[in-house]
């Protein structure tokens, strides 16, 4: 395929972040959410599930280098209505900008903007929607990743913030504290 307005190619190559693998899947002509994860499927992965802000990053970051214009990317995130799932059933991970998703416009799907690293939501038909976020393997590890690292980090946090307190000598309403020998 040549290049066209939209795609630098119809796939990048897979580029690995911590466990799994990942690819950006580029059309001339937009795709709906549907085609988006059967092309995915086809080359043995998924619609990209996210678990984290740097994992946000680093699927953002394909999507500015894959796509030539500032067109959107699905990432396999969709919702019933209510709820928003992944559509690999992987732990759920937010970062959509502040006014999105407006399920009452029927945004029921999720896509990756090149325009900033927050996700929208879109109609699932796939109107001005020319590429998808591919990954493979073991998708779960980035889940373990990524929480073992909010972990460290709260454990960081709490080590930080802990003061010490020294032991009082006297007590106001009945005068000095005698220590017990």
């Amino acid at each position: 395929m040549g290049e066209d307005a939209h795609c630098r190619s119809l796939y990048t190559p897979w580029e690995r972040y911590l466990d799994a693998e990942y690819t950006v899947y580029c059309s001339s002509n937009p795709i709906t959410y549907d085609t988006a994860e059967d092309e995915c499927r086809y080359i043995e992965g998924r619609l990209t599930s996210i678990h984290s802000y740097e994992e946000s990053n680093f699927v953002h970051d394909l999507v500015v280098r894959a796509v030539k214009r500032k067109d959107f990317a699905w990432i396999g995130m969709v919702s019933n209505g209510v709820n928003w799932d992944w559509s690999d059933f992987t732990p759920f991970f937010s970062n959509f900008d502040a006014y999105e998703p407006d399920i009452s416009k029927g945004e029921y799907c999720a896509v990756m903007t090149p325009r900033k690293r927050e996700w929208d939501g879109k109609l699932c038909d796939g109107t001005g929607v020319h590429a998808a976020v591919c990954k493979k393997g073991d998708i779960n590890a980035n889940v373990r990743q990524n929480g073992k690292a909010k972990e460290k980090k709260q454990e960081d946090t709490t080590r930080k913030t802990t003061t010490t307190v020294e032991k009082p000598t006297e007590d106001p309403l009945i005068g000095p504290i005698m220590e017990k020998l």
